[in-house]
């Protein structure tokens, strides 16, 4: 009796009722017990696996002779017959079969199952009907042709409707106990300047013509969300694996000129090379759906990890540029209160544009940001600042580009 649809978890509970020999009964719940064939059903190995799956080493792995590296790909295989509640079984191009931990061990990204949570990663037009960026759904259907371009898709609202693989991702992909974003420290999501400077490579051969001396905005568009969609990391994280820990904060905007950031910081710092910078379009996931993204960084700013990242560096710096004043932004003024509050010393770089506005105080009324619920929290941690923060924001605006700031 009962029934059980497509993606529905559930137990064998013994013989089939009906015909022992050829089905077994599986429980669902208490009042859904079904007959169904051995190949009407897989077994869901541990972290959600399943024989076949393709797969990816999140880290080195040494197993007996076998020594599989980061990154090699392979195909789940079947249980372990080490330990089945931790490991799995699997198979690794040019390697034997191994067991691995489920945890060092994920799903590639375009490999789905029914029943899968999946989050829409641009809009989806579908006859007169848009699914928005960031709208959760089900996996409903898999072609049976082996690993087609599209699967169906349920979302709410909607009838259920065929989407390219690329146009999805799984929501475990971000919450995922797995997923380095989740376990790695915020105040480890750090690059080098060396590293820097391989973002300088993409993006000087990118951006050519009319189109150099791109913004953030730009080389996040096109350079880093590409690159980082697979994996649903960040920059830093796709450099860094295990995560490197940081020591120099950097606050700036969005709207400045990329290069001019990378080379302002080359000019200050004589180690920039081996410097290891927090800088938030490369240290926090930016191919994330936005209310992700915001659970990470929003609500309780003072435990984000813009914050976290303030308390353990060493430096804290202040890349002005020619093109906005930084502090008409409330991210950047929120960061200054953190920074003061831990009696950081400022280090200023850059220039700030002509003829802007110097007044602390006017700046603190005037800070905007472009999520309403940001600007609530925000507003509230800055009123909670000293009667000394607005000569500290003025001090830093009239700053000559190389100096110090004293943050207490």
């Amino acid at each position: 009796k009962g029934s059980a649809a497509a993606g529905d978890r559930g137990r064998v509970i013994g013989p089939g009722t009906l015909d022992r020999n050829t089905h077994v009964a599986c429980g669902f719940s208490i009042d859904d017990v079904v007959d169904l064939l051995p190949t009407e059903v897989d077994i869901e190995l541990p972290g959600g696996f399943r024989s076949g799956d393709a797969v990816i080493s999140r880290i080195d792995i040494e197993s007996g002779h076998e020594n599989v590296k980061e990154g090699d790909r392979g195909i789940v295989i079947g249980p372990s017959a080490v330990d089945r509640c931790r490991y799995t079984n699997c198979q690794f191009t040019n390697y034997g079969s191994v067991d691995v931990l489920v945890t060092d061990v994920g799903r590639e990204p375009s490999e789905y199952h029914i029943g899968d949570t999946v989050v829409s990663l641009v809009d989806i037009t579908i006859g007169s009907e848009t699914i928005p960026a960031g709208q959760r759904g089900r996996v409903v259907v898999i072609p049976s042709r082996g690993r087609a371009s599209s699967v169906a898709c349920k979302f709410s609202d909607f009838a259920p409707v065929n989407v390219l693989r690329s146009q999805i991702t799984r929501e475990e992909a971000y919450d995922c106990p797995t997923n380095p974003m989740q376990r790695i420290s915020p105040d480890e999501w750090g690059v080098t300047g060396a590293q820097l400077d391989i973002l300088v490579a993409k993006v000087v051969k990118a951006f050519t013509g009319d189109r150099e001396n791109p913004n953030v905005h730009e080389v996040v568009r096109e350079i880093i969300k590409p690159s980082c969609l697979a994996s649903h990391v960040s920059w830093a994280i796709l450099m860094n694996p295990s995560g490197r820990k940081c020591n120099t904060f950097v606050s700036h905007t969005w709207t400045e000129n990329f290069l001019a950031l990378v080379e302002d910081l080359r000019q200050r710092f004589p180690d920039f090379a081996t410097r290891v910078f927090w800088i938030c379009f490369t240290a926090n996931p930016q191919t994330w759906p936005k209310e992700k993204l915001k659970q990470m960084i929003g609500g309780a700013p003072h435990l984000s990890p813009f914050s976290k990242a303030i308390d353990n560096c060493e430096t804290f710096v202040v890349a002005r540029n020619t093109s906005k004043n930084m502090y008409l932004r409330l991210w950047c003024v929120a960061e200054l209160v953190f920074a003061q509050h831990r009696r950081k010393n400022i280090e200023v770089i850059g220039n700030m544009p002509h003829h802007t506005e110097k007044d602390g105080r006017i700046l603190m009324v005037d800070a905007t940001c472009s999520d309403p619920e940001d600007q609530v929290i925000l507003d509230a941690i800055i009123k909670l600042a000293p009667e000394t923060f607005a000569q500290l924001i003025s001090q830093v605006v009239a700053a000559r580009a190389g100096s110090t700031v004293p943050g207490a």
